[in-house]
Order: C-alpha cells, then sequence, then structure tokens
C-alpha cells in the first residue's frame, strides 16, 4: 500500500495539554498539610526526629554511653531515653 500526501498532527496547543497533565506536581506539601489539619503534628514530630537522630550520631562519633551524654545535657538519663524513643520504637 502506497500512501500519498502529507499527514498532519491534530492540531492542540502543546502547552495546554502539557499543563493538564501535570495540573497536580508541584503544589506545596505544607498547603496540603494544613487543608488536612495535620501541619503542626507533623513538623513537631520531624523536629523530634531530628533532634534524636542528631543526638544518637554525636553518641556514637564520641563513643559516650547514654549516661554520660545526659550528664553533659544537664538531664537524667530517663529524659533522654524519652526523647530517644521514636514512635514507641527506641532509636538506638
Amino acid at each position: 500500500m502506497k500512501l500519498t500526501g502529507e499527514f498532519h498532527f491534530p492540531t492542540c496547543d502543546w502547552q495546554i495539554w502539557v499543563d493538564n497533565m501535570n495540573k497536580h506536581i508541584g503544589g506545596n506539601f505544607d498547603d496540603f498539610l494544613v487543608e488536612e489539619g495535620t501541619l503542626a503534628e507533623t513538623e513537631t514530630i520531624a523536629i523530634k526526629r531530628a533532634v534524636a537522630y542528631q543526638i544518637t550520631q554525636f553518641i556514637k562519633k564520641k563513643c559516650l554511653s547514654k549516661s554520660a551524654m545526659a550528664r553533659q545535657m544537664n538531664t537524667s538519663r530517663s529524659t533522654l531515653d524519652r526523647l530517644l524513643v521514636r514512635d514507641g520504637v527506641k532509636l538506638s
């Protein structure tokens, strides 16, 4: 079979098509959390995890016991343990 003539793609505005395909990409995650009503709770958990991670890394780097770290922080070991508990599971 021999084709004659030229083939033409349907006319469309390429940018409109791309915009419609990506309308949910690039949204602000904080805005989503505000809509869900979980922004404050999520930020609190993230900060606690970041601090606990940094303390755990410091303990490992300096080869400290939890008791020694608690003394450096002017707190008790049980308070340090509560800080290092993540979602009911100890980090270290």
